[in-house]
């Protein structure tokens, strides 16, 4: 998946706006550049839609950038940026997590956050431990 910007006219907007309900593209913002007067988009395209995506632009005339050349990769260091963090201080939800793991992270954020985060007890699992 390739993240491009686009920088159409305003008569070129319209022209982009056919693909926002078609599979393999996502919108992800849309911008007015008060400096250059210029309306920006940032469009996800998947591999299978990058070829006609771009031969359009070309085609059009519309002005564009490639903004993320490799979107699985800029996923891929993320995840291994979170994975390096200690489990006391962030939660991973891609992999199951244990009992233990949960409740001291939880525990964690009342000690980090006393104004913002409470425990509090709903109740007890089928093992008899503390659901909060």
């Amino acid at each position: 998946h390739k993240v491009y910007k686009v920088f159409p006219t305003n008569s070129q907007a319209g022209l982009l706006k056919t693909f926002h309900d078609l599979e393999g593209y996502d919108f992800w913002g849309s911008y007015h550049n008060v400096s250059t007067g210029i309306q920006e988009f940032d469009l996800m395209v998947t591999p299978e839609q990058q070829e006609y995506f771009v031969k359009f632009l070309k085609e059009k005339n519309i002005e564009y950038s490639t903004l993320v050349e490799d979107l699985e990769t800029v996923f891929q260091a993320e995840r291994v940026q979170q994975n390096s963090k200690t489990a006391s201080s962030r939660i991973s939800f891609n992999s199951y997590l244990r009992y233990d793991q949960i409740r001291t992270y939880l525990l964690q954020l009342v000690t980090n956050y006393p104004s913002l985060v409470t425990v509090e007890n709903i109740g007890f699992t089928y093992e008899g431990r503390p659901i909060v």
